[in-house]
């Protein structure tokens, strides 16, 4: 019996967007919805089994033997836990790209911060010597 190996490329995201904003706020990582991340990550496994061929599988396999049949639901099962395990590794992208996004969004705001506590101080500052002639 064969063994069933499949490489998958799992994104980082579903899309390459920017990774800052405009003002150097950072961008939020893009979720993709349930779908996208289903048809995406099985169609590198089983192509029959993305959502837009689904209903044309009774179709598809109508005068297929009972053999073909097994064999077939066999594969099925094989591809459903392989993508399982694409899932948990996309899922664990997904998070990493989450703790980034805090991560660099907590140091935006922090310079953000420094920035405006250095300016009110030039502007006291600033204040200071005007009214020391």
């Amino acid at each position: 019996m064969p063994k069933f190996a499949i490489l998958i490329r799992i994104p980082k995201t579903m899309s390459d967007p920017q990774t800052q904003q405009a003002g150097g706020i950072p961008l939020p990582p893009q979720i993709p919805g349930g779908d996208e991340v289903y048809d995406r990550l099985m169609s590198a496994i089983e192509p029959d089994l993305v959502t837009a061929v689904l209903p044309t599988l009774e179709q598809k396999y109508a005068n297929e033997t009972q053999q073909e049949r097994d064999v077939r639901m066999e594969r099925y099962k094989k591809a459903f836990l392989a993508y399982q395990k694409a899932h948990a590794e996309f899922l664990m992208s997904q998070e990493g790209q989450v703790r980034g996004y805090k991560k660099n969004m907590m140091s935006s705001v922090e310079q953000r911060a420094g920035s405006s506590d250095i300016n009110a101080l030039a502007d006291i500052e600033s204040q200071m010597s005007a009214m020391n002639p």
